[in-house]
């Protein structure tokens, strides 16, 4: 899903009258996920502590059933055919679980972070010439920006009054 949206830092918590917008928001909330755990790993991984991100993967879930990811919503924004790709996707909760256990548990990311998985494996880039969907495969051109991962670092850390040290 963060294929949504980039990191807004002009306007992170979407203040502008009618800035907001569902899908916008969850993404950017998605691509921080990536950012922050990518930073991690820069700041801390050679001291020990290491963190991945991760994309579970579509599952019909209480949250997917809110007016906010209406079905309608969706595949206006997608268009039909990527719609019915995701519909086809989807996961059972179980299935949609897999990679997070994959990440916590494997012995394959022990002492590794900052990559993003999907799938129960690392996640390549999103393909060359794809419609970029919001929940497809791969990863944003954005996901590994190392200069606006820091600095969400550094913008979150201001935001809650932490020291920005490693």
């Amino acid at each position: 899903m963060h294929h949504a949206s980039e990191i807004r830092f002009h306007d992170v918590n979407f203040d502008g009258d009618g800035s907001f917008e569902t899908y916008t928001a969850y993404g950017q909330s998605k691509t921080a996920n990536i950012y922050m755990a990518n930073e991690i790993e820069r700041r801390y991984g050679s001291r020990g502590l290491h963190a991945l991100s991760l994309h579970p993967g579509a599952t019909p879930t209480h949250m997917t059933q809110q007016e906010a990811f209406d079905n309608d919503a969706i595949r206006a924004r997608l268009g039909e055919e990527a719609f019915q790709g995701i519909v086809r996707g989807l996961k059972s909760p179980p299935q949609g679980a897999a990679t997070t256990v994959y990440a916590a548990l494997s012995k394959d990311w022990e002492g590794k972070g900052g990559r993003h998985l999907a799938g129960c494996a690392e996640a390549g880039p999103t393909p060359v010439g794809s419609v970029p969907c919001l929940i497809g495969p791969g990863y944003a051109p954005w996901a590994y920006d190392e200069e606006k991962a820091a600095r969400l670092w550094r913008e979150s850390c201001k935001m809650v009054g932490a020291e920005d040290g490693a």
